[in-house]
């Protein structure tokens, strides 16, 4: 570890997070090329190609025993490293500090992490080695992943009860398995829901079927799903990070702040409050003064 990374994990950055084609960057001087997105963004480029680097000696040192697994982790002193190969020479990397996380962080739980966040962006951008076909400077998959690794960076360092997916999930050595959480309901309720699910999806509108699949969730629990786990576990993860908490905000914006009507009411309140001749006890006592 050279001294742009030591510098980086002592000035207090607990988490990395970064999406590297290995591809990219192979000219000497130029090897930020290959750094698709990172979080935080405002690290410097020479500390964030220090870290890839690492990370990708890393995996290939890993890679000569073991060829077949897509996942390779490192537990350093301080830090724990996890690098996921999501496509063809396209990887995901995660590092985070030891004092975040506590002692029953396990492997599982970062791995599980990454794959989440790479199913979040599959199911937003589609497969980003096809993006990257599309767009061979890269510039377009760097808007769309930069903005999705910031969120999920964020998410981890917050201590809100509404972000499951934080630093209290990955310290759990029940944490994130891949797994969605499945709340059991009633028979009747069930029966309810299972028909409202077949009637959308046996809809058919103009000759063709609008509705391809269904996944019915309650805050952040699923009850109903008809797509497969893996298209499930990442539209749940994106219901649970991104849509249901911009909702939850709207609602709660919404109730807070009042509308223009009522903000001329109290106005016109508060005027009326200053305005108004004192009470007739205070007018006869400085008429006997």
């Amino acid at each position: 570890m050279n001294h742009a990374t030591k510098a980086f994990f002592k000035s207090g950055h607990g988490i990395a997070l970064a999406v590297y084609d290995t591809r990219r960057g192979q000219q000497e001087g130029r090897e930020v090329e290959k750094i698709l997105a990172f979080y935080p963004p405002t690290t410097p480029a020479a500390t964030q190609s220090s870290i890839v680097g690492l990370a990708q000696a890393l995996t290939m040192f890993a890679g000569t025993f073991n060829k077949e697994c897509p996942f390779h982790s490192m537990e350093a002193h301080n830090h724990l490293w996890t690098m996921y190969h999501a496509e063809p020479d396209l990887w995901l990397l995660l590092v985070v500090g030891r004092g975040l996380v506590g002692p029953h962080c396990l492997a599982s739980s970062l791995t599980g992490f990454l794959k989440g966040l790479h199913g979040v962006a599959v199911l937003l951008y589609g497969l980003i080695s096809t993006r990257l076909q599309q767009d061979p400077s890269a510039q377009s998959v760097t808007n769309c992943l930069q903005p999705l690794l910031h969120e999920a960076g964020s998410s981890l360092v917050l201590t809100d009860q509404h972000h499951p997916a934080g630093l209290a999930m990955l310290s759990c050595p029940l944490g994130l398995t891949g797994g969605v959480p499945l709340l059991p309901i009633s028979a009747a309720a069930f029966t309810s829901l299972q028909s409202l699910v077949n009637s959308l999806l046996v809809t058919r509108l103009f000759n063709t079927r609008p509705v391809q699949g269904v996944l019915v969730c309650w805050q952040t629990c699923l009850l109903w799903s008809s797509l497969s786990s893996v298209d499930t576990a990442a539209l749940h993860s994106l219901v649970v990070r991104g849509i249901e908490p911009a909702v939850r905000q709207k609602h709660k914006n919404t109730g807070r702040r009042p509308t223009t009507t009522q903000q001329q009411q109290q106005q016109q309140q508060q005027r009326s409050a200053r305005s108004s001749p004192e009470p007739q006890h205070q007018q006869q006592q400085q008429h006997l003064l």
